[in-house]
């Protein structure tokens, strides 16, 4: 079954003599479509675009597929091509080709996870672990076991690290619970379907002040939108973008939040000179956390570096 993500892929596919093509017509695939896809048992295909949309919708479509019994394997166009552009232009061989490669769902799961983390980071190594021992555990234990190897390869670690004890799981799920925070999902969200918004953001927080999202900031900053996580973000239908007056709201509030933290860190931190600190400590209370207060949103002070 070839799944593509257009109508007009499936027609010239067909017209082709590649009977087997279907499509989700503008929609993600979802639980719905699944026991359409199961009649026949059949091995899935999805032959999706390898731009940024195409790739987030295959990462999220192979997790369903495999953890739901699927066998089948992902082919990504290069170059901007999608299979009605190579029927159009009559290359049905270099077609034929492609999707009769591709890489296999688990596969391609495993590999973008490991290639969404910076691994020689020990914390980030950790948390690319965490998110792959989640996946393998929605699979079945027989295939479970047999991916293993390639889980622990990816990330240059111990196979036996998959299979710790069930004590283990709580330690697991707080890392990866730890990583999601949902006003700066919806921050995020946001600045990817409103881009003039960037700018203005710009002006008023570091990158630092995103936490755990720091790099996908970066990455959005910067207009590398082929960031793993802001394809997840993009995809992900919980998360919604907020209007104008709840973004501000929102980013106002992330804004103090880092500013009490600062706050903390700040009286904590012996390395700082009396008179710096006091300098800090004095501008943080009495100028920018009142005016956030007020409902401004105060641009960053390059000057409060720790």
């Amino acid at each position: 079954m070839l799944v593509c993500e257009g109508y007009l892929d499936v027609i010239m596919l067909h017209q082709a003599g590649f009977r087997t093509a279907v499509a989700t017509l503008g929609t993600a695939l979802t639980a719905e479509h699944l026991p359409l896809l199961h009649k026949g048992e059949p091995r899935v295909v999805l032959a999706y675009d390898g731009d940024r949309a195409g790739v987030a919708a295959a990462l999220k479509a192979s997790r369903l597929l495999a953890a739901h019994g699927f066998d089948g394997r992902v082919v990504l166009f290069p170059d901007g091509q999608d299979p009605a552009d190579m029927v159009h232009r009559g290359d049905l061989g270099s077609l034929e080709a492609l999707l009769r490669g591709g890489t296999p769902l688990i596969d391609f799961v495993l590999e973008k996870i490991a290639a969404s983390y910076d691994l020689s980071a020990p914390r980030e190594k950790e948390r690319a672990f965490a998110e792959m021992k989640s996946f393998l555990a929605s699979l079945s234990p027989i295939v479970r076991e047999s991916v293993v190897p390639k889980a622990a390869n990816l990330l240059h670690a111990s196979p036996a690290l998959f299979t710790q004890a069930a004590d283990q799981r709580p330690a697991q799920r707080h890392l990866a619970e730890e990583r999601e925070d949902p006003a700066w999902q919806s921050i995020l969200r946001t600045l990817i379907e409103n881009e003039r918004l960037i700018d203005e953001v710009l002006d008023i927080i570091a990158p630092e002040m995103a936490g755990e999202y720091r790099e996908a900031f970066e990455a959005l900053a910067a207009g590398r939108r082929d960031h793993p996580r802001l394809q997840g973000l993009a995809i992900d239908e919980r998360i919604h973008p907020l209007d104008e007056t709840a973004f501000r709201q929102t980013l106002r509030a992330q804004i103090e939040r880092y500013y009490r933290g600062y706050l903390r860190r700040l009286s904590l931190d012996p390395s700082i000179p009396y008179q710096k600190k006091s300098y800090l400590i004095r501008k943080i209370k009495t100028d920018i956390l009142p005016r956030l207060k007020k409902g401004e949103l105060v641009p960053y002070a390059s000057d409060l570096t720790l």
